[in-house]
């Protein structure tokens, strides 16, 4: 659906609704995901691998997540599904549903109501993202000036052609480092090219993905992700870019690394400094092997240790020799969340 360009709000009721066939795929993958959930336990036992580390700790293990993943379970049920953006501010710290921070929060039970309250928020744009994409849209090629669609509940303001909210100014942040690191720069011999092999361990519900795929076409994308996360990206990005992903659950990540497959950027933001030690460990283990002398690992992740957590970057920092930082908060290249580097072997890095 193309964005008229003006300053208005788009609300739900400007939806671009799923089509039959669209609602059809995201209901494969639903019950793909579903599947990868009510069979995790066998194939762990199966593949021989320390449910400790497979299954979701830490952060993602708590009972307070109860909320979240009765949205994710609605999902894989075939509910909500035009209205999956609305459910997926555990990802991102901002509840779209609002308009406003997420913390504190539980989505709603009845995302398709909410278009009044919205509409009264809306009076009030968000002009810290407006701003913060402002600001951006100087740094990068107008091939990046990237849209989101006007689907599964993106709401926002349209600012020059582009649908604005919190999270495009935070996804958009993202497209701008890849760019500097060259990974998103057409000029730049380590750009991503159609057949690179991409590899996103922890999705959120597809958002970057689905903005690497828009800016670099033809790449060969594969998701990894808890089945419970899994759900949202699978959905998002069949619906948008059908065929073009690979989706995996967590714990077929050691299976993933054994069969010599070999990946040009490997990415996580924001999730590792969300998992348990051994978790991280396996997968910088893994993601060595996965890039080789040849690939890198694209890493932001905030410093959680305040939390209870972790900072993942003193645990990646042992399996890699090389590291190029790309932003940071409160420096030059400020970066609202955490410190982004692109980590590699020695030789040659893309």
């Amino acid at each position: 659906m193309p964005i008229p360009n003006t300053h208005r709000f788009i609300s739900l009721t400007d939806q671009e609704p799923l089509t039959g066939p669209e609602r059809e795929r995201a209901l494969q993958m639903a019950d793909l995901c579903e599947n990868f959930m009510k069979h995790r336990e066998e194939r762990l036992a199966q593949l021989g691998v320390d449910p400790a580390i497979w299954l979701p700790a830490a952060n993602w293990g708590g009972t307070e997540l109860t909320p979240v993943y009765n949205a994710a379970l609605s999902l894989m049920r075939g509910e909500n599904l035009a209205y999956l953006r609305l459910l997926a501010q555990h990802f991102t710290g901002y509840a779209l549903w609002g308009l406003k921070d997420g913390r504190g929060t539980v989505p709603p039970s009845d995302p398709g109501a909410l278009n009044e309250s919205l509409l009264e928020r809306s009076a009030q744009p968000d002009q810290g993202a407006i701003a913060r994409c402002n600001q951006i849209r100087g740094e990068i090629p107008a091939y990046l000036h990237i849209s989101p669609p006007a689907k599964f509940g993106e709401v926002g303001w349209v600012v020059d052609d582009v649908l604005v909210n919190y999270d495009t100014a935070a996804y958009w942040e993202r497209v701008a480092v890849l760019y500097r690191a060259g990974l998103l720069d057409r000029s730049a011999v380590n750009c991503l090219r159609p057949g690179s092999r991409v590899l996103e361990i922890g999705a959120g519900y597809g958002a970057l993905a689905w903005y690497i795929q828009e800016a670099a076409p033809g790449i060969r994308y594969t998701v990894l992700d808890l089945p419970e996360s899994l759900v949202y990206s699978a959905v998002y990005l069949e619906v948008l870019h059908p065929g073009a992903t690979r989706f995996l659950p967590n714990y077929e990540f050691p299976e993933l690394v054994q069969s010599g497959e070999r990946f040009d950027l490997v990415i996580n933001t924001l999730s590792m400094s969300e998992m348990s030690e051994p978790q991280v460990r396996s997968y910088c283990d893994g993601i060595r092997l996965l890039v080789g002398d040849w690939g890198c690992f694209f890493e932001q992740n905030q410093d959680n240790r305040h939390a209870g957590f972790l900072n993942a970057q003193d645990i990646v920092q042992e399996f890699f020799s090389r590291r190029q930082v790309l932003g940071a908060p409160h420096t030059e290249r400020h970066l609202n969340q955490g410190i982004a580097s692109i980590w590699s072997n020695s030789g040659s890095a893309r």
